[in-house]
């Protein structure tokens, strides 16, 4: 799908649409309601598609003209969201210019953006801040939507909204719809260090893969082979439950793709796309769950062949092995900052760590976050110090 035609208050595609697949021009634009209005162009206008484009948006534009002061932030928020829908679209078509936005943000964003227009996540009751003129929200009333947020939500989603508010703002100026953003002299609030979750020892990651019986239980092998495949090369589980069959080649595995919120897409950055050497074992067990796995592109997949989510695992897999193995819970970033640990701990060079974990190169990150040095470690004789006498 290529865009033809942007105009101020619609846009023009020509691409392949329907069951027919056949090559249509479309048009999208917002209505003197608000209502978004996606529509084939008609026979009549094929041929002349560009000139109905333009007398379109034309007459939206008359329409529409209407003194900025009157604006209220709910109305003009209709096109920064069709920015951010743009840049989704870029980024399916992976065009080579302009900004892109994969769709699991865009997920997030449309969350962020329903606590600035409405009155609560919830409700379809507009917010005290979206009824407000847009020229008239001014730092102030920033800072008391903020503070209003942080009694129902925690402080770190509340710097994530007022960050999404200020993204659209800065939109907004570039629009030449208001002057300067609100937002850029609003601190946010002071956030709780993260809380992270328990590493376990490689022991006690030995002792949850070991609790699968796949003899026993041969429908349980993904489960086993899944635990497998993060604990011995320390994947995320976002990668791992991308992993297609066709990037398994005997020993070697290519990470190249992630899912993120049932969106297949790119790994978490450009550093994540690496190869993988794998044990001879895990190389059996893939093997052998390829000759009883269903016929899917997908290695973890469900009984219908859909996409499994991160949370779906956790409640499946992880934390039944965990209870099963007699160890504590920990979850799947767990397995990963212990197969970083065991890494340090076996004197592997950081850049090399660095570069399998899919961090860049020089990351800071992955010592100072995923390295877990523990209180036993250190409690060595051949530690102690003692002076001379």
């Amino acid at each position: 799908m290529a865009l033809v035609f942007e105009g101020d208050n619609c846009r023009l595609y020509f691409g392949t649409y329907g069951a027919d697949k056949k090559e249509r021009y479309q048009i999208r634009y917002y209505d003197h309601k608000g209502k978004r209005v996606t529509k084939f162009v008609s026979k009549k206008h094929h041929k002349n598609a560009l000139a109905y484009a333009k007398e379109v948006d034309q007459q939206l534009n008359q329409a529409s003209r209407i003194d900025n002061a009157t604006l209220t932030l709910g109305g003009v928020m209709k096109k920064f969201i069709a920015e951010l829908e743009q840049r989704v679209e870029n980024y399916r078509n992976d065009v080579k210019y302009g900004d892109k936005m994969s769709p699991a943000t865009f997920k997030k964003t449309q969350v962020h953006l329903k606590h600035i227009l409405f009155a609560d996540i919830k409700s379809t009751q507009p917010s005290a801040l979206a009824q407000m003129e847009i020229t008239s929200i001014t730092p102030s009333k920033v800072v008391q939507f903020q503070q209003d947020l942080k009694k129902r939500i925690a402080p770190v989603t509340v710097n994530a909204v007022v960050n999404c508010l200020g993204r659209a703002m800065s939109f907004f100026v570039m629009e030449e719809i208001i002057m300067t953003n609100p937002c850029r002299e609003v601190r946010p609030l002071q956030e709780d260090e993260p809380q992270q979750g328990y590493t376990p020892t490689m022991e006690e990651v030995v002792k949850v893969a070991n609790s699968f019986d796949v003899d026993q239980a041969p429908e349980d092998r993904w489960k086993y082979v899944l635990v497998k495949l993060c604990a011995e090369t320390g994947v995320r589980i976002s990668e791992a439950l991308a992993l297609q069959w066709k990037a398994i080649r005997n020993d070697v595995i290519s990470i190249e793709r992630a899912v993120v919120q049932g969106e297949v897409g790119k790994t978490k950055t450009a550093g994540s796309t690496r190869k993988l050497k794998i044990s001879p074992s895990l190389a059996s067990a893939f093997k052998q769950l390829r000759l009883q796995s269903m016929r899917t592109d997908f290695v973890f997949a469900n009984a219908e062949g859909n996409l499994l989510s991160a949370s779906d695992v956790l409640k499946q897999v992880l934390r039944p092995a965990c209870k099963r193995a007699g160890v504590r819970d920990f979850g799947w970033h767990g397995l990963r900052r212990a197969w970083v640990t065991n890494q340090f701990n076996r004197g592997i060079r950081e850049d090399h760590v660095q570069t399998l974990a899919g961090h860049a190169p020089g990351s800071k990150v992955t010592r100072a976050t995923y390295n877990k040095v523990r209180e036993e470690d250190v409690l060595r004789d051949d530690y102690v110090v003692e002076l001379p006498s």
